[in-house]
């Protein structure tokens, strides 16, 4: 059974503004969402990858265009979606990885002390970090970081999970650790995940759908990735499914 759209974007513009000129950084930009959907966005560095989920998350206004999740418009940010950086230092510092986490479930409102007490410490061990509870940010290691952030932004309960290159800082075999983490985390959770890169194997393991984004700030293609889970980024069909997505990106420019 097709699942039902949940998120959507349409005519999406930005401008940043250059002296009296501005410089279009999303061109008309619309996609969908289905519920339980992993969508990677793939393009060249700067080519507007980051403004854009940060306007789908709320965190900056769109010069046109509107936002909709389950057909209702978004004015403004909310717990049902929330956005993982591509920075370590998301944490606050003056906080322990506990109180990061115990923070953001006080902010739905809705348990009493004890019961988020519990599911805090449900959320450090399921994210592996029962050892750093007590652990300040400095004291974290890259992707303790990452995973507390992430654990921190599920507290909040979102339906929908931006990352914008969450893993790309990490050093190789980390990343490997936390995008099969991440894979693992979208099944259990039954999220929705939109995933910016501009790793094409990341991609091609991590995704169902991947959206080619060009250095004018546009969507250009759409490739689904019908690839059996789970998917071996050893195996032939993955380095088969990369060479596809190469040739849709050799007219992208600075890739």
């Amino acid at each position: 059974m097709e699942e039902r759209i949940i998120f959507s974007a349409e005519r999406i513009v930005k401008y940043y503004q250059n002296g009296e000129t501005g410089v279009p950084v999303l061109s008309n930009i619309s996609l969908k969402l289905k519920e339980r959907e992993f969508v990677c966005i793939l393009g060249p560095s700067g080519c507007g990858k980051s403004t854009l989920l940060r306007v789908l998350s709320s965190l900056e206004k769109a010069d046109s265009g509107t936002i909709a999740l389950d057909g209702n418009e978004i004015t403004g940010p909310g717990p049902d979606r929330m956005l993982i950086f591509q920075e370590q230092d998301q944490l606050f510092h003056w906080l322990s990885t506990r109180s990061n986490i115990h923070l953001a479930l006080g902010k739905t409102g809705t348990q009493s002390e004890q019961e988020r007490e519990k599911q805090t410490t449900a959320l450090l061990r399921q994210f592996g970090l029962q050892e750093a509870g007590d652990k300040f940010p400095h004291q974290l290691s890259g992707g303790m970081k990452q995973r507390a952030a992430i654990a921190r932004s599920l507290a909040a309960g979102p339906r929908i999970l931006f990352l914008d290159e969450p893993f790309s800082s990490l050093d190789a075999m980390t990343r490997e650790h936390l995008q099969i983490f991440l894979l693992d985390l979208w099944k259990r959770r039954n999220l929705t995940l939109l995933f910016v890169t501009h790793d094409i194997t990341e991609a091609a393991l991590l995704s169902d759908r991947i959206i080619i984004m060009n250095a004018e700030g546009k969507l250009v293609k759409e490739v689904e990735n019908t690839l059996s889970r789970p998917r071996d980024r050893d195996g032939t069909d993955l380095h088969k499914f990369t060479a596809v997505l190469r040739q849709e990106l050799s007219h992208n420019p600075g890739l």
